[in-house]
């Protein structure tokens, strides 16, 4: 490469375009609706064996890994199977469903893998959230009457001041915390180093995370419509709890930590299986230890390379029971 070209590619004022690019693309493309028309060419050709439903989960690989692939990628490789991944940080059931539907014309998979995290359905910190609430891409997607139409609206507004303020003035009420805005969680969390900070503030951030309960929480019915779009298209969906670090949440809070991650699970589930009726089935994948996340003390659904070749073994088990 020309010295000249190399001295350009490296200036400071390229790399500011650069970010301001970076950002303006963080705030402006609606990411689940871009990778929804992924997913869904990818169907369309027939080249998606299984349709994987994702949250951050998918994404985060530890420091520490030898194994570099992600969740999706290294499903991919150990099974065999052509996959479409769709996923996302926080991604929620309700743009999963609107997916599925608009997948129904197209070239069935033969399944569909789905991860069940408990915060981006039915926590206010994820839900009200003026970016990872994606209430653009949910509407956008509702109102799609076919997967080509979303081709015009991969863009959406930028959140403003407002809506966070918004944000932080709603009140949650929370196991262990009791009655605080969420203003007042995020003051408290403010610049938390999960690997220094004491137990005490580890007890906030795990309250933040997981201590909200509420067994009427209007995401449910997102999880009964997940289901009931999973058996209209005819194939079977096989879910599996996106477990947070049982070990070191039951140190922080003692046998309640798990009576209350449970009682909320159950109502997901419980929801998922009024959709599906006979047609999914939920793994029994029991809680992997501490060992198994990159950092068990921030309360993350986040596994390492271990933890996530544990899960992709019990997947491909169970597929290979349930289509061969």
């Amino acid at each position: 490469m020309p010295a000249s070209l190399t001295t350009v590619l490296r200036s400071p004022a390229l790399a500011g375009a650069r970010a301001k690019a970076r950002t303006w693309a963080e705030d402006h493309v609606d990411r689940p609706v871009t990778s929804a028309l992924k997913v869904g060419a990818k169907v369309r050709s027939g080249k998606a064996d299984i349709v994987y439903l994702g949250d951050s989960s998918m994404i985060h690989i530890s420091h520490e890994d030898t194994d570099r692939r992600r969740l999706g990628e290294m499903f991919a490789e150990e099974s065999g199977y052509d996959v479409a991944a769709y996923f996302g940080p926080a991604y929620p059931p309700a743009v999963f469903a609107e997916l599925l539907r608009l997948i129904r014309p197209y070239q069935r998979p033969k399944a569909i893998l789905c991860s069940i995290p408990i915060r981006p359905s039915t926590q206010l910190h994820a839900t009200e959230h003026p970016v990872f609430g994606y209430r653009n891409a949910r509407r956008t997607l509702r109102q799609a009457p076919r997967m080509s139409s979303l081709a015009t609206k991969v863009l959406r507004p930028a959140p403003t001041q407002e809506d966070y303020d918004r944000f932080y003035a709603t009140e949650r009420s929370s196991r262990w915390g009791g009655q605080q805005t969420i203003g007042h969680f995020r003051r408290e969390l403010k610049g938390i180093d999960a690997t220094t900070a004491s137990e005490d503030r580890l007890r906030v951030m795990w309250d933040y995370f997981h201590g909200e309960f509420s067994d009427d929480h209007p995401g449910l019915q997102d999880w009964v419509r997940l289901g009931e779009q999973a058996r209209l298209l005819g194939v079977p969906l096989i879910a599996y709890r996106a477990h947070m670090p049982f070990q070191f949440g039951t140190r922080l809070f003692g046998p309640e930590f798990v009576a209350h991650v449970e009682h909320n699970w159950a109502l997901i589930e419980q929801a998922l299986k009024t959709g599906l009726g006979d047609g999914g089935l939920l793994l029994d994948v029991p809680p992997p230890p501490d060992e198994h996340f990159i950092l068990p003390q921030d309360g993350t659904e986040h596994w390492n390379q271990h933890g996530r070749l544990a899960l992709v073994e019990r997947l491909k088990q169970t597929l290979a029971d349930v289509i061969g």
